[in-house]
C-alpha cells in the first residue's frame, strides 16, 4: 500500500483491483458507524465488490476506485478519475504501520 497526499492532506490509499487480494491494514480491522446496524466491518458483495461503512451508510468500492483512509481515521471511496486528479504519491515514503501514527507535517510536503 503506498501514501498519496491531497495538499494539504495526507491519507492512506488501496486501489481495489483483484477481488481475491486481501484488504491491507488498517483497512482489514476497520469498523464504521452505520445507522441500522451499530458497526460494521468492511464486507463483501457477490461480485466481489467492497461493502464501506462510510459517513453513516454503506457505500460501494467498484473494481478501480480507491479505499481512502483520512487523517482523522475516517473512510471514503473515490472514484478513480477523481482520486488520480487530486492525489499525489508520497515519493519515498512508507504508509505507516498503523493507523494511529502520525502523518507528515504541512511544511514536509514537496513542492508543487
Amino acid at each position: 500500500m503506498k501514501r498519496y497526499r491531497s495538499n494539504p492532506t495526507t491519507v492512506l490509499a488501496f486501489k481495489l483491483v483483484d477481488h481475491k487480494a486481501p484488504l491491507p491494514e488498517p483497512f482489514a480491522s476497520y469498523q464504521g458507524q452505520t445507522p441500522m446496524s451499530g458497526t460494521q466491518k468492511i464486507g463483501k458483495n457477490a461480485v466481489g465488490e467492497l461493502l464501506v461503512p462510510a459517513g453513516g451508510a454503506i457505500v460501494t468500492c467498484r473494481f478501480g476506485d480507491y479505499l481512502v483512509q483520512r487523517e482523522d481515521g475516517s473512510l471514503d471511496v473515490i472514484a478513480p478519475k477523481v482520486f488520480e486528479a487530486n492525489f499525489t504519491e508520497i515519493e519515498g515514503e512508507a504508509a505507516p504501520a498503523s493507523a494511529a501514527e502520525t502523518t507528515p507535517a504541512a511544511d514536509e510536503a514537496p513542492a508543487a
